[in-house]
């Protein structure tokens, strides 16, 4: 099975091609897509794709050409200028053969630039105009995997990430609540203190009244208070 697999992964990535006629054969510009075909087949895709080139500046609606071309800049690696290429074209209706290649050329593009959703309904086109096409069955389930993953890692992270949000408003609740109690830990220092305070204030005026009186006392009897010099007998 592992080697199976293994095998399948190459597959994803390797792109259909074919020296025939792929859209509506162009008497102009054969002879650039032939030459493009041959370099292609040699595996030389840049000087495959200037021919290519060649064949569509003389002929600009020349499909073959345009869809050969998207092919090589595949094989470069240059996967979105490839996709480009493929979304500019339009898929022949009288021809299913064809047109099940074009979808799944498109898809793998797709699937290169991580475009899984969009690959998916490419290779659902594919497989429509050719059920037993079991590369584009096989690139078809290999990229809904892929999205069933990563919709779960998301849902994980999602759970990760309400986990996390729930901790830090519990800690943020926590310090709250230890600042409310700081709070009135301090509202009743503070009102102990100004109880004490206002008991030393009474006291204070006690002592101050009493001191009083006992001052006006003795200015009182500062007078009232002489020496006998006689004793009676």
């Amino acid at each position: 099975m592992k080697k199976r697999i293994g095998i399948n992964l190459l597959i994803i990535f390797v792109l259909m091609f074919s020296s025939l006629s792929i859209f509506a054969q162009s008497k102009t510009s054969l002879k650039d897509v032939r030459r493009g075909n041959s370099l292609y087949e040699d595996g030389k895709y840049k000087d495959a794709e200037i021919e290519y080139r060649k064949g569509i500046e003389s002929s600009p609606d020349y499909q073959k050409a345009k869809f050969n071309l998207g092919t090589a800049l595949y094989k470069q690696g240059r996967y979105e200028e490839a996709y480009n290429v493929f979304s500019e074209l339009t898929p022949p209706e009288n021809n299913k053969e064809m047109a099940s290649k074009y979808w799944y050329n498109l898809g793998n593009s797709l699937l290169s630039q991580q475009k899984l959703q969009e690959g998916m309904e490419a290779f659902k086109n594919s497989l429509k105009l050719n059920p037993k096409d079991e590369d584009a069955r096989y690139n078809y389930e290999w990229a809904r995997r892929r999205v069933e993953q990563q919709q779960q890692q998301g849902d994980q992270n999602q759970d990760k990430e309400d986990q996390q949000q729930q901790q830090q408003q519990q800690k943020n609740q926590d310090q709250q609540q230890n600042e409310d109690k700081e709070q009135q830990q301090k509202q009743q220092q503070q009102k102990q203190q100004q109880r004490e305070q206002r008991a030393d204030e009474r006291q204070l005026d006690a002592l101050n009244q009493n001191e009083r009186k006992t001052m006006e006392k003795l200015q009182k009897d500062k007078g009232s208070n002489k020496q006998k010099l006689e004793k009676d007998w």
